[in-house]
């Protein structure tokens, strides 16, 4: 009887810790997260220039990007063994922000890069325009476990994408200098009321600052007051012909690596000339207003999907094409991969390739 009551207690226990074995692989989370191939698809659709339709190319610019998954144990383990996916620690990824801090990140950054991508072309083509302010954006909090009560002394919870548009009943900020002089009485408790624009909706949010008598009255002094990390100027762009407005419409694609191609695809939608004359080319890059490229994450997995894409030729930063050759080769593509530091070296790059 005691043989038969062990037997069953052992076959119990090994059913209990299979289960919780399997839960633990499929259902727990983890402290990581995982780049994959995700998207290579033209980018026209996304921007709109001028008010007529712009003329049709045979060729396309594509946009790449990676997909982020946040894994069980049992994906996780599987993608280690996995030459087209990365893992990486999420505290690494998120920089210490939750998922939707990270995302609202993503989209201040976007924003940035798109604004970036259009006064990058208008300087190529030589477009005239005004740079004007639209908002001072948070771009980044600081987080409850740093806060401090003698240096963030609001009750106010400020958000990642918060636009800051002006005082209640008062001219619209013009500047960031602007806003640190218009707020200089709050050093002695005065209260104030702003206008914020998070998302679609406008709040009227109060603000009170203390700050130290013997502190100088600066921008980093009011953002520590309000518990924000830093703020940005959010600025847009007008031409002086109305024909040449831009507008990016990529709201499912966040973070600043697509300002390269959305550049190269403005260009080529104020140019007479069809740039990509029939090829498909993908970029990767962020980019300044000086049309500088800079370096991105995820390299060998967009050189995955635009292979897969039927890419032609695959533009990345020079900082990353060292990488990005070593998986063109490893993968056995015969799409073209060059590394460019600027957006006048890629569209002369392409012109060369044209002509090959």
């Amino acid at each position: 009887m005691r043989k038969k009551i062990s037997i069953w207690r052992n076959v119990l226990l090994g059913i209990v810790v299979s289960a919780c074995g399997m839960w633990l692989l499929l259902y727990s989370t983890t402290p990581f997260v995982i780049y994959e191939p995700g998207i290579a698809v033209p980018v026209h659709s996304m921007i709109e220039v001028g008010v007529e339709p712009q003329t049709e190319s045979d060729g396309e610019w594509l946009i790449t990007a990676v997909k982020l998954t946040e894994p069980n144990f049992l994906y996780t383990i599987a993608a280690i063994f996995d030459a087209d996916k990365s893992v990486k620690l999420k505290k690494t990824v998120f920089q210490g922000q939750s998922k939707r801090q990270y995302a609202n990140y993503l989209n201040v950054v976007m924003n940035s890069s798109q604004h970036a991508a259009i006064e990058a072309a208008y300087r190529y083509a030589g477009i005239p325009y005004t740079n004007q302010l639209a908002a001072i954006t948070v771009t980044e909090v600081v987080q409850q476990s740093l806060k401090n009560s003698e240096l963030h002394t609001t009750d106010v919870v400020f958000q990642v994408g918060d636009q800051l548009l002006g005082i209640v009943d008062e001219q619209a900020f013009t500047s960031l200098d602007d806003m640190v002089a218009r707020l200089i009485p709050g050093r002695h408790g005065q209260i104030f009321e702003i206008e914020v624009m998070r998302g679609s909706d406008v709040l009227v949010i109060p603000i009170q600052l203390n700050p130290p008598d013997d502190e100088e009255w600066t921008v980093e002094t009011l953002a520590r007051q309000l518990s924000i990390a830093s703020f940005t100027e959010t600025r847009k762009l007008v031409p002086d012909q109305l024909e040449n407005k831009v507008v990016i419409r990529a709201s499912d694609i966040g973070g600043p690596s697509a300002g390269f191609v959305f550049a190269l695809q403005i260009v080529d939608l104020l140019s007479e000339e069809d740039l990509t004359s029939g090829l498909h080319i993908a970029a990767t890059g962020t980019i300044t207003e000086a049309g500088m490229v800079g370096a991105i994450g995820g390299i060998e997995q967009k050189v995955t999907i635009t292979s897969r894409q039927g890419a032609d030729i695959f533009l990345v930063p020079k900082y990353n094409e060292p990488a990005a050759l070593k998986k063109a080769r490893a993968i056995g593509t015969d799409m073209v991969v060059i590394g460019v530091e600027s957006l006048d070296e890629a569209l002369a790059v392409i012109k060369l390739q044209k002509q090959h």
